[in-house]
């Protein structure tokens, strides 16, 4: 009996750490900077842009996350993570890359001199 219990216990933990593992990483709560979703030529709101802060030895290195369809537990597509650059603070990265425009070009990240394209192309690749 006491080994049948070890047994359900440790299944349950594995269950409990395979779900965690596979959950959808596109909740970045106070390390998000700004979020935008996009249409594709296959959907409304197709690509999800999420712009988000990872904390580096001087200040934040500020990417850029491209998801392909809303992440689910068991499908989820990702682009490669750009980054943007490093700032200070979270106000500097909000003001550099915390606006997001979609057009026919493709994604427009930031504004200004920093500011970044990802071309349509790129972002649909995975077609």
């Amino acid at each position: 009996m006491n080994r049948m219990v070890i047994i359900l216990i440790a299944c349950v933990a594995l269950l409990i750490g395979a779900v965690a593992y596979l959950y959808p990483r596109a909740t970045f709560g106070d390390r998000l900077v700004a979020v935008s979703w996009g249409d594709g030529p296959m959907g409304k709101a197709l690509y999800g842009a999420y712009v988000v802060l990872e904390p580096a030895a001087q200040g934040y290195d500020v990417r850029l996350r491209l998801y392909i369809d809303r992440p689910s537990l068991w499908v989820r597509q990702e682009m490669e993570p750009v980054l943007l650059g490093t700032v200070a603070t979270p106000e500097d990265a909000v003001q550099r890359w915390g606006r997001l425009t979609w057009d026919a070009a493709g994604l427009h990240v930031g504004q200004g001199p920093e500011a970044r394209l990802i071309p349509a192309t790129e972002i649909q690749r995975h077609r």
